[in-house]
């Protein structure tokens, strides 16, 4: 993985987002389920939550990567340069 995209996938591990790596799907990096845990991080169909349903708090960490977020399925997010 290279560094921007491990760097962000540590700092969103250590906030508590479920990241987890999978370079077959979709191309990306890495991943974030939208359906696990006690936190909701992202939501597909709350687009109001944030940027295209996403926390600002993920975004904030992948822009200052330069990478972003792209809704694989409506429980996944796929991270990309």
């Amino acid at each position: 993985m290279k560094r921007n995209f491990r760097t962000a996938f540590n700092q969103l591990k250590k906030m508590g987002v479920p990241v987890y790596e999978h370079r077959e799907w979709h191309f990306s990096e890495f991943v974030i389920d939208a359906e696990e845990g006690n936190k909701i991080w992202a939501d597909y169909h709350s687009w109001d939550f944030g940027l295209m349903g996403v926390s600002q708090k993920i975004v904030d960490v992948l822009d200052k990567q330069g990478l972003h977020t792209q809704w694989i399925d409506a429980g996944t997010l796929g991270v990309y340069e």
